[in-house]
């Protein structure tokens, strides 16, 4: 249901909405049920996104985006709402938490700075991101971190440099977030024709204990 007249059917239903909302087409409904309780996102065209708990005004968030979904972010059996960024790096999210405690979504801090977050196979807590570093998407940055008090926690970086002249930055490198300490796990040499995506995956699910 879209329009103005899809709107205002779905206001009456949920009155607590601002009166102003009302004059903003909806791009896309969605639902979920936490706990027995269902809630309602709705995106208006106004780049705008309201969250409704059995028809009570929960949240309001402003922000530039296409698009959003629910979903299990951190696997802890509560849906949250994922939001894809507009831009020119792909894979950056915001992320509005479920709270079990407050019973709110709550943003993750700086997130966005981490695209393409997936949730170690472990199921952990612990993600990795994937990011483009420039030289066409061959040089690329991935972090391990963790999410703790609804912020980014860095514990270590992969960091793959290839457009160098300099043939000691070129390769694959390590950087521990706590000490700082980096070494070359491979040159650009032993790492080229190897699938980064699996390596990656792999790496993060075998090695993270090094940096608890």
């Amino acid at each position: 249901m879209t329009g103005r007249w899809g709107l205002i059917l779905i206001l009456f239903y949920f009155n607590s909405i601002e009166f102003t909302l009302a004059y903003q087409r909806i791009n896309k409904v969605d639902t979920t049920f936490i706990d027995g309780s269902e809630v309602v996102a709705i995106q208006f065209n106004n780049d705008s996104l309201a969250l409704l708990k059995e028809g009570v005004s929960l949240q309001y968030y402003t922000t530039a985006y296409p698009s959003f979904e629910f979903m299990d972010f951190d696997s802890d059996g509560y849906e949250d709402v994922v939001i894809e960024l507009v831009g020119n790096i792909p894979g950056r999210l915001d992320v509005l938490l479920f709270d079990k405690i407050s019973r709110l979504f709550k943003p993750i801090d700086s997130i966005k700075n981490y695209p393409e977050p997936i949730l170690l196979d472990v199921n952990n807590g612990f993600f990795y991101s994937y990011s483009r570093n420039g030289c066409a998407d061959n040089d690329w940055i991935s972090f391990l971190f963790k999410i703790e008090d609804w912020s980014v926690k860095e514990y270590a970086k992969l960091v793959f440099v290839t457009c160098s002249d300099d043939e000691e930055k070129r390769g694959l490198f390590l950087i521990d977030s706590k000490s700082k300490f980096r070494f070359r796990v491979s040159t650009y040499e032993e790492f080229e024709g190897n699938d980064k995506w699996s390596f990656i995956r792999e790496y993060w699910n075998e090695n993270y204990k090094k940096y608890e």
